[in-house]
């Protein structure tokens, strides 16, 4: 997946990062790291992200995966220690859309996009100014 001809499988596109280890129940019969794990790397970039940089603007407001997209690139094994990186895609109204690289030993095993949508309560709700220009400073 590129999105405006940014490489996803560049680590020095990455802005954001986050570390986990590969646990041994990460693993699928034949010794893989499976898609499942992958999906909870992503997460954990994910939320690292909104963390970081969003949840001191948020005033009881949250972000909610509305869309997640992955890309399975190469093969992992345990044990290891993987690196998510998160870059800022898309700014919208009422959405963000970050990307994500996985890697192990500097290589991208997985790519993702995910649109994170803003709520407050159930309602979905305009991004303040003060989170679009936090945003806009880490858009690609």
């Amino acid at each position: 997946m590129t999105i405006n001809k940014f490489d996803p499988k560049n680590a020095n596109n990455y802005n954001h990062w986050v570390d986990d280890n590969i646990r041994f129940c990460d693993q699928d019969a034949a010794g893989h790291v499976n898609n499942t794990a992958i999906s909870q790397y992503v997460e954990s970039g994910r939320v690292a992200y909104c963390r970081d940089k969003l949840w001191s603007l948020a005033k009881g407001a949250r972000f909610v995966a509305a869309r997640v997209a992955i890309d399975y690139l190469r093969e992992a094994h345990y044990p290891g220690k993987v690196r998510t990186g998160t870059r800022i895609a898309r700014i919208g109204t009422k959405s963000a859309t970050t990307i994500h690289g996985v890697f192990v030993d500097d290589i991208c095993i997985a790519s993702a996009e995910c649109v994170l949508v803003h709520l407050i309560g159930m309602e979905t709700t305009a991004l303040s100014e003060e989170m679009r220009a936090k945003l806009d400073a880490d858009l690609i």
